[in-house]
């Protein structure tokens, strides 16, 4: 991550978004709980939470279930079971004004603005797949087409909800500027895609174009077996 320009933004994008709940906090922590934390510590942690109570397996394919769940008692039966992560009880507090961070890196601009939205529980959580997709969901999606095909002011622009599902996060758009555009152009570019879709509302075509693409997804999904096992 900290070798990485995106990968140092992100972060420093998250712990700005969420000053209370762990969504700030990246997964593996930072370098400095790796140059702190002890083996014994790491050990004591993983005995701890790493058993089969916090285990999800999913098995595809021409199986006989019972099979597998004989096979499943037999070499995982004896593992002790682990503690019980500690529910988050953290919530995130209202944000009261526009938040900013600058990273300075010898590399290319990068770009990420997020909006606050409710989990993927909620809902409004599929119309914000939906808005994702419309936005920044392949060639002819909004954003692509306005900044990379026309204004030709980046080189690529995304749009995803996260960082997790279970609470409320960020629908986030990042994208490359393409030199000499700045990232304030660019940045002015989203914001006024964004207020002219708040203004006219999506077209028929565009909601057509996101329904093809859910469906296509769904059919990748089922032809291999790892994708079986996500769905």
């Amino acid at each position: 991550v900290e070798t990485s320009p995106s990968g140092l933004l992100y972060e420093a994008h998250l712990a700005a978004a969420f000053t209370a709940h762990p969504y700030g906090v990246p997964v593996i922590g930072y370098m400095s709980d790796l140059e702190t934390l002890s083996r014994p510590a790491v050990t004591d942690y993983y005995r701890r939470f790493y058993g089969p109570n916090n285990a999800v397996v999913a098995v595809v394919g021409d199986v006989d279930p019972d099979r597998v769940e004989a096979w499943a008692h037999r070499y995982f039966g004896d593992l002790p079971r682990g503690e019980e992560p500690p529910p988050v009880l953290f919530e995130e507090p209202p944000q009261l004004g526009e938040r900013r961070v600058t990273i300075e890196w010898d590399a290319e601009p990068r770009l990420r603005v997020g909006w606050r939205v409710p989990s993927a529980l909620d809902d409004d959580a599929p119309a914000l797949a939906m808005l994702t997709s419309i936005l920044a969901g392949g060639r002819t999606s909004r954003l692509h087409r306005r900044l990379v095909i026309e204004d030709r002011i980046a080189t690529g622009v995304f749009a995803s909800t996260g960082p997790g599902e279970r609470f409320p996060g960020l629908l986030q758009i990042e994208a490359v500027p393409r030199s000499p555009h700045t990232t304030e152009e660019v940045e002015a570019a989203i914001y006024d895609e964004i207020a002219r879709l708040a203004a006219e509302g999506p077209t028929p075509t565009e909601l057509e174009r996101v329904r093809n693409q859910v469906a296509a997804g769904n059919v990748r999904r089922i032809a291999s077996k790892i994708g079986r096992a996500h769905v």
